[in-house]
């Protein structure tokens, strides 16, 4: 039988063909818009939480760093090994020395050699 041509089709198949490129393009430019905006979203939602966690965290800190109780530190920020998203924490003095600190990541990582340089 060979090709049959598109104008050689009836106008059914035709519509049907149509609708699909129809339906296809407009999944394509959905997807191309929302998905950078959901990303977006994402990121400053998880931005916001972090900054909250900071506040709070800073609050409850606060009395540590003011007696140099490094213990009472470190006990606070091993609580955020809890939340698989946080990488990594610090404290710092009044001298901005590094008072206190919270790693994810094993100690030998890079990530403990470039902020404990």
């Amino acid at each position: 039988m060979g090709k049959m041509k598109f104008k050689n089709h009836s106008i059914r198949i035709k519509l049907v063909i149509l609708l699909g490129v129809s339906a296809t393009m407009a999944i394509l430019i959905t997807s191309l818009i929302m998905g950078p905006y959901i990303a977006y979203t994402k990121k400053e939602e998880s931005l916001k939480e972090l900054e909250q966690l900071s506040l709070i965290s800073s609050e409850n800190l606060r009395a540590a760093v003011a007696f140099m109780d490094q213990q009472s530190a470190d006990k606070m920020l091993s609580h955020l090994s809890k939340d698989k998203t946080i990488v990594c924490a610090l404290i710092f003095d009044q001298n901005n020395a590094i008072f206190s600190s919270y790693f994810a990541v094993p100690q030998n990582s890079l990530i403990n050699i470039v902020f404990k340089s």
